[in-house]
């Protein structure tokens, strides 16, 4: 008996924790074989999740979760690339903390490419998603099936609105303008860009090209895209790296336009026998999920702003009964506040 309950206890928890939402439940004998028990055993522990309302039969006499779970609470998704990167991270931590308090659960579930079989299952499976889109544009398939999917989505960092999907975007036109008055003392001012291109990135090339010629400025964009999951931090490097050498960076200044990028410039000049601040000033779209300010020299850079108000609004949205999104469908911050580094102290 108390391998029965020990089994009911392990089907009951995963179950409460959405754990079986994405995919279908196991079968008896593929739970016998992970379990390492008696097909009877199982069984039993089966039959009283059954009597209890947690699983039911389906007509086929296969068993599944029931679709009205007792004691159920709403479960919400990080939909993100399967390629760990700092963002990510924070993301999770921020949305895991806000649903708790309101006694949500939050599974993070990971894709690997634009037809991965996760990206619908999960998006139909769950009460509210955050959707991570990978480094590149939506492919029109993925914008229809977010569309069409009747759930509510959630898109961090691209700004989907022009598809009709709300979305977050924590750096705006505006602040990489801000930003880039922080090298205004320089004539030549180049871009580095080393992350596949899409629509934010672009955004942000765009705003640099704006800034330079209102202000009369010099210099160059290195556009030098890694393939998607590559590494932009060593491609930043050996980019910088080789131009230094060849004495073709373009400028005494250089816009980051990712915070990796910018790490890995700052290594290369450095390498160089340069002085981030001194000889070449370098400054970033953002920080790095917080990084910047604590290297050695700090990088003046887009501080991350305060993100629990814009968060909120979306576990509302998760949470009421209005089933389409209620005002603008871009949700930024007016103000993103921007971190005066040393890398651009002369």
């Amino acid at each position: 008996m108390a391998r029965v309950s020990a089994i009911t206890d392990t089907l009951e928890q995963r179950v409460l924790n959405a754990d079986y939402r994405a995919r279908r439940f196991p079968s008896l004998t593929e739970l016998s074989a992970e379990l390492h028990a008696n097909p009877r055993t199982v069984r039993k522990a089966l039959l009283d999740l059954v009597r209890r309302g947690i699983l039911h039969k389906l007509p086929s006499g296969r068993i599944a979760v029931a679709p009205e779970i007792p004691r159920a609470v709403r479960h919400l998704v990080l939909l993100a690339p399967a390629y760990p990167t700092p963002w990510i991270a924070i993301w999770h931590l921020a949305i895991e903390r806000l649903a708790t308090a309101r006694g949500w659960q939050l599974k993070l579930v990971g894709y690997t490419h634009w037809r991965d079989v996760m990206i619908p299952q999960t998006i139909r499976a769950f009460d509210g998603v955050f959707f991570v889109p990978m480094g590149d544009d939506l492919p029109a398939e993925t914008v229809s099936l977010l569309q069409d999917s009747g759930r509510r989505v959630v898109v961090l960092e691209q700004d989907t609105s022009g598809y009709g999907l709300p979305c977050l975007r924590f750096t705006t036109p505006s602040s990489i303008r801000r930003l880039l008055d922080e090298v205004a003392n320089h004539e030549a001012v180049s871009c580095l860009n080393t992350q596949p291109l899409c629509g934010n990135i672009q955004d942000r090339i765009d705003q640099w090209r704006l800034w330079t010629r209102a202000h009369g400025k010099g210099g160059q964009l290195i556009n030098e895209p890694v393939e998607l999951f590559g590494s932009s931090l060593e491609r930043a490097y050996a980019t910088i790296r080789r131009r230094l050498e060849q004495r073709a960076l373009g400028g005494t200044a250089l816009f980051c336009v990712t915070g990796a990028a910018a790490l890995g410039a700052m290594r290369a000049i450095r390498d160089h026998g340069l002085c981030p601040g001194r000889d070449i000033a370098v400054c970033s779209a953002d920080d790095d999920a917080g990084r910047l300010p604590y290297t050695a020299p700090s990088v003046t850079c887009l501080s991350s702003p305060a993100w629990d108000p814009y968060l909120q609004v979306c576990l509302d949205w998760f949470a009421g009964d209005h089933s389409e999104w209620q005002g603008p469908l871009l949700v930024q911050p007016d103000d993103v506040p921007v971190f005066q580094g040393e890398s651009t102290r002369a």
